[in-house]
């Protein structure tokens, strides 16, 4: 497309690292200098960092300037203009030398193990391809909020991105190239466009979370999962049911997709009955899909099951009060999948918990 570049550092014949650190960053000063240190004290010390500075106009310029300068592991380019964290990402895999890419934001911090933990896993299991871990989610100030912790095993979280997202973006480890292929990101994903690229690559190589928390993940007023939520969801949303149509081989409606997302959504729709049955019954069509697809067996097979019937629970449960009918068909659909929710559900029911 013509991009103009300009590498403000020359990476050279330099030795090739095992590792590159990928970040881009826009008017991310505020956190970036704490970002970067917490990369520069990792125990694992074969890596390059290399930064897109996505035409930043604050002082994000002048301190990676300092940085570059003080540490030669640290390579610096720059867009001439704002082109969004996609296109900068994947201007910055055409650079990267790294067997491994590491995904790292400006505001987020990583712990000092996090590269030497996921190169051992990534180094014994060759058959996984995109690596994350479990994060503290902190605020602003740093004060920790609460701890993430996701499914871990390739089954579950390849059956999960059709409803959430367990590969935490700025935790991940990811081989530069599966299958022969270069990485890269869907430009035409401008939200959640680390979403798209799992729900592609799980069909391809095999997925994995390690359960430690090896990340701080921040979440504040300036960062995108704030400030457009709605549109990174209704993003995520869209992917999730364009990959559930090519497992049913027919549309799907976003709006579905969003429900079972957010159940709650459901009770928001102008026609919530019509949509519990839609949601419902895409969610059990998929999950038949899925299962056939990847001859799911073994311990996995009921583990699937039990998550499809207890998101069906939460349809039904949400559901309850608005389209009573509806709701009691879905939730007798979800026992039928998993009798042993009927105990949870009773035990809901007595202990009055919120819908």
């Amino acid at each position: 497309m013509g991009t103009r570049m300009s590498a403000t550092v020359a990476l050279g014949n330099a030795r090739t690292p095992r590792v590159t650190v990928l970040m881009g960053v826009h008017n991310g000063e505020r956190f970036l200098a704490e970002a970067l240190d917490s990369i520069l004290a990792q125990t694992f010390r074969d890596f390059e960092v290399l930064i897109i500075d996505d035409a930043s106009t604050d002082r994000t310029a002048s301190i990676l300037a300092d940085y570059t300068s003080r540490h030669a592991c640290i390579h610096l380019m720059r867009n001439t203009s704002n082109l969004g964290l996609t296109r900068t990402l994947n201007i910055g895999l055409a650079a990267a030398r790294g067997e491994y890419i590491a995904r790292m934001d400006a505001d987020d911090t990583a712990f000092p193990e996090r590269i030497a933990r996921q190169v051992a896993f990534l180094d014994m299991h060759p058959e996984v391809g995109v690596l994350g871990t479990g994060a503290a989610l902190m605020n602003a100030d740093g004060t920790i909020l609460r701890e993430r912790h996701c499914a871990t095993d390739h089954e579950a979280i390849a059956w999960r991105l059709f409803f959430t997202n367990d590969l935490i973006h700025t935790s991940v480890l990811f081989r530069s190239h599966i299958v022969g292929e270069p990485v890269r990101y869907d430009e035409a994903v401008r939200r959640a466009q680390d979403h798209a690229l799992w729900l592609r690559l799980c069909r391809v190589t095999r997925l994995a979370v390690l359960p430690e928390v090896l990340v701080h993940y921040r979440i504040h007023t300036d960062n995108i999962t704030t400030t457009d939520a709605g549109g990174v969801d209704a993003s995520s949303a869209a992917q999730a049911a364009r990959s559930a149509a090519e497992y049913l081989g027919r549309d799907v409606d976003i709006a579905d997709m969003m429900v079972l997302r957010a159940p709650e959504r459901c009770t928001q729709d102008p026609h919530p009955a019509s949509r519990l049955r839609s949601a419902a019954g895409v969610l059990q069509d998929l999950h038949d899909a899925y299962v056939r697809t990847h001859h799911i067996s073994g311990a996995a097979a009921p583990c699937i099951r039990r998550d499809m019937a207890r998101r069906l629970l939460d349809l039904a449960w949400t559901a309850c009060h608005v389209v009573p009918g509806t709701a009691l068909w879905t939730a007798l659909a979800a026992f039928r999948h998993d009798p042993s929710l009927l105990r949870f559900a009773l035990w809901r029911w007595r202990h009055g918990e919120e819908r």
